[in-house]
């Protein structure tokens, strides 16, 4: 169980010596709910958080973001432990969404979790994925709606694949080419240029599955890549220095592959817990109880419901949450046919690596 939350007058200096460290040290009990953005994480963490042996503060929790300093950090992760109220917590969790994008950010926790003389490799993270033509759209209607993005559906796909163009640019600039995933994966990358009609250059890329997975340990130069071509910068719009424009990187944010190497050339794979958005929702039940015994927690105790939700329908209507969803009329017509087309177009062949890199196929390189 959990005791309470440490005071937030603590000294900096004092934190790896308090009890704060005792509890965070112990393996399992912290875990991070990392993203994909736009891809059901809101619903889902609002229904783990119904789970009365589950912790979650409230909203997102933003602690391991650029441009913080590590008292700060520290300070901040103290803060989202359970206080007197909710001392039997088995279980806390760490929710935001934009960390996966932001690659750097897992070399953030694990410097921060060796302060605390624990390790990141022992702590476990969650993550939704979804088709990134969706997430896409489903990112670019929401921040229209919100009155944070004002560019119209064809500029942020134009500018999106400009940026593409650019990451890839760099991971060249650094890998050798015997190294290079699309290599390795048989998968030609498109050209990207400065028209928003580029089929054609797309018809010509090729089409084969991927031959093989990737070695599951990943070339050294992959990791020299993630950190000198950081995707929360390559990908998204000046400046880099707010979450705000990070938000804006509708079209960045659907290159899981690049995401996921950052993560696991610095986290073991094994930690992760991944589920495709499209299959949650197949059988959410199922899922979200799945997620439940991974995090070693039980689904239902109909007893005493103190270990797990009180009953089946209580499960049910955590695992059914729906938040977030925001549709406008206007800005479904600019969703048309050929968008999505090309926006399928643009991301298969990154689409490709990831199904080489996870080890089977997502669905997603139609």
């Amino acid at each position: 169980m959990y005791s309470p939350a440490p005071s937030m007058n603590m000294k900096s200096d004092d934190l790896d010596k308090s009890e704060f460290q005792e509890e965070i040290t112990e393996a399992g009990k912290l875990f991070f709910f990392i993203g994909a953005s736009k891809c059901a994480t809101t619903s889902v963490s609002t229904g783990l958080a119904l789970h009365p042996r589950l912790y979650h503060k409230s909203g997102e929790d933003h602690i391991f973001e650029q441009r913080k300093s590590e008292t700060k950090m520290l300070a901040e992760l103290a803060n989202i432990l359970p206080d007197k109220r909710n001392r039997n917590a088995k279980v806390v969790m760490e929710y935001t969404p934009e960390y996966l994008f932001e690659s750097r950010n897992a070399a953030r926790i694990c410097a921060t979790l060796k302060m605390l003389k624990s390790s990141c490799e022992t702590h476990k993270y969650l993550l939704f994925l979804r088709n990134p033509t969706e997430r896409t759209l489903s990112s670019w209607e929401f921040k229209v709606l919100r009155h944070a993005e004002v560019l119209s559906l064809k500029q942020v796909v134009i500018k999106g694949t400009r940026l593409i163009g650019k990451l890839v640019q760099c991971w060249e600039n650094v890998v050798p080419q015997q190294e290079l995933p699309w290599t390795l994966a048989s998968v030609t990358m498109p050209i990207a240029d400065n028209q928003l009609d580029h089929s054609e250059q797309l018809q010509r890329r090729a089409a084969a599955q991927p031959s093989s997975v990737f070695p599951s340990t990943m070339p050294k130069s992959w990791r020299r890549a993630s950190r000198k071509c950081p995707t929360e910068i390559v990908l998204s719009p000046e400046p880099h220095t707010t979450h705000e424009f990070l938000a804006r990187s509708h079209i960045g944010k659907g290159l899981y592959f690049f995401q996921l190497v950052a993560w696991f050339t610095t986290i073991p794979r094994t930690q992760f817990h991944i589920i495709l958005m499209e299959t949650f929702y197949k059988d959410p039940v199922h899922h979200f109880s799945d997620i439940l015994r991974w995090l070693e927690l039980q689904p239902i105790d109909e007893e005493k419901g103190i270990e797990g939700f009180s009953s089946r329908s209580e499960l049910e209507n955590a695992a059914t949450l729906h938040e977030n969803s925001h549709h406008s009329t206007a800005l479904q017509k600019q969703i048309t046919q050929e968008m999505k087309l090309l926006l399928d177009r643009t991301f298969r062949p990154y689409n490709l690596l990831l199904d080489a890199l996870l080890g089977y196929e997502t669905g997603y390189a139609r």
